[in-house]
This record gives structure tokens, sequence and C-alpha cells, in this order.
């Protein structure tokens, strides 16, 4: 669509504008759908409950992408643009097993989790999705630790890793971030809303904080050593939440 679309704006703008009409489009055809099908659901007290997820919805929705362009715009002031890329070239490549490991915990184990269960079931199906996917997160993790020349190479270009020491710190921050996951999704089964929007400006805004209190210059392995610490006190939060939580 961007392609096709009039010249005459700049890219940006297509860009922009294609996201707003896919995004309303969206929206409109699932509010005819459900509008449609309204008759049949059986009273309000099928779907109002959902409402409850719109505040860690509105909470995770609103502070990704602004940290995001925060952390992006302070970590070009701390480091080089060079290193900078090469963080980000390795956030890239080993995104594929963040996003895995939370696609089989949503689709495989939240359904499972959601249901009324005993908290032994409940605690035993957690233990097997941590199983599931902490295991192959840490081989895959593993993986590009002993091959991120070769997969940078690939990518992007000769020399573009970071010091073994700033990857491997960089890599057990996503692996401890996997960690949280799995309590965030048992938070999610349970309802605990509240404790996930709280629980939300403990990973990415506190690394992005960290990261603006720290003094410049800065170096990759002081930032890695801040993403693992910003991953570890969100897992403990949601680990914390979850044992609150049981009865």
């Amino acid at each position: 669509m961007v392609l096709l679309w009039p010249s005459v704006f700049s890219l940006m703008q297509r860009l922009i504008w294609v996201q707003i009409f896919l995004a309303v489009g969206a929206a409109f055809g699932m509010g005819i759908h459900f509008m449609r099908h309204a008759g049949g659901v059986a009273g309000r007290g099928s779907w109002w409950p959902l409402l409850h997820f719109a505040k860690p919805s509105l909470v995770i929705g609103l502070l990704s992408p602004l940290s995001a362009l925060l952390m992006r715009r302070l970590l070009a002031e701390g480091l080089s643009w060079r290193e900078v890329g090469m963080i980000q070239a390795q956030w890239r490549v080993t995104d594929w097993v963040m996003a895995l490991a939370s696609g089989v915990m949503a689709i495989r184990y939240l359904p499972l989790l959601s249901a009324e269960l005993s908290t032994a079931t409940f605690f035993r199906l957690l233990r097997q999705m941590a199983l599931v996917t902490l295991l192959p997160g840490a081989f895959f993790l593993l993986g590009y630790l002993w091959f991120q020349n070769s997969l940078l190479v690939f990518f992007y270009q000769v020399d573009f890793a970071l010091s073994t020491r700033a990857a491997a710190l960089f890599l057990l921050g996503d692996w401890v971030r996997i960690i949280s996951w799995i309590f965030l999704y048992a938070l999610f089964a349970r309802r605990q809303t509240w404790a996930i929007a709280v629980g939300e400006f403990l990973s990415i805004p506190l690394f992005v904080t960290l990261v603006w209190l720290s003094p410049s210059p800065m170096n990759p392995v002081f930032v890695a050593e801040l993403w693992l610490v910003s991953y570890c006190v969100y897992a403990i939060f949601n680990g914390f939440m979850v044992m609150r939580s049981s009865p």
C-alpha cells in the first residue's frame, strides 16, 4: 500500500497513514462483527470481565513504544553510534527466541492456566511452562553467543558483534525476561490486572530510568548489567505477586 500511494507524500507520511487506515479498518470490521453477533451473547456478563484487561493493555500499549523511543535516544547519547547499532543488532537477531517463548506461553499455556484449577494443578502447569520455554531458550541463546560473529556477519557486517562479556550479560537478561513472562502469564490467568499494570513499569521503563540516571559516557557492558538488573527486578516482582495471590 505504501508503494502504491501517490508520491506527493513523503515516505514517512505514507507509512503513518497506511498504519492508521489499517488499524481503523480492523477496528471497524471487528466492531461490526461484534454487533452482528451481540444478540447471541449471553448477556453483559460474558464479555464485561474483559474490560478488566483494559488497564494493563493501555499501560503496555503506551509504555512500550514510549520506552523504546527514549531508550534509543538515551543510548545514543551515552554510547557511540556503532555501539548502539551493535546492541540493537543483538536484540534484533535474538528477538525471535523471545517471541517464540511468548507465543508458546500465550497459545498453549495461558488457556490452560486460565481454567478454574486447583492450586496444585496451576503450579504444575506453571512448572511445565517454565521447562518448555526456559530450557530451549537457554539453548538458543547460548547458541547465539557461540555463533554471534557468523550470524552478525550474515545479517549486518564484519566485526559488528559485542564483546563476549557484554553479549553474555544481555543474553542472561533476555533469559531472565522469559522467567518474568512466565509469572506475567500466570498473573494474566489469575486476572491480576493491577499487578500487571504496575509491574510493566519495572521492565523496559525501569531500564530506561537506570540508563537516564547513569553518568555518561557508558559502555556496552555497563548497559548490559542495567538490562539484567531491570529484568531481575521485574521477574522478582511478578513472582512475588503470583505467590501472593495463591490461596
